[in-house]
């Protein structure tokens, strides 16, 4: 999702991370700079537009939805929200 959206707070940073197991070197690469702060409201919004399912699973409750119709609200939802 963050990584389809487009908005302009949306920056790249250097992140790095350990060689494989057969690599020597530390690794380093452009990311994006990941926040998830707006994921609750991002999420509740989707599920106002009615696009969850509760059902039982064992004892508890699940929530289920389509991914990509889940992507596509969240492609939509970050391009319009995050420069506000």
């Amino acid at each position: 999702m963050l990584y389809l959206a487009n908005y302009a707070a949306k920056k790249l940073v250097t992140r790095g991370a350990p060689p494989g197991p057969r690599a020597g070197n530390w690794v380093e690469f452009e990311d994006l700079d990941l926040n998830s702060d707006d994921f609750e409201a991002l999420g509740a919004d989707f599920e106002l537009e009615g696009h969850i399912q509760v059902s039982n699973v064992g004892y508890g409750k699940a929530k289920l939805m389509y991914q990509r119709q889940l992507v596509d609200f969240a492609v939509s939802w970050l391009e319009s929200h995050r420069d506000h």
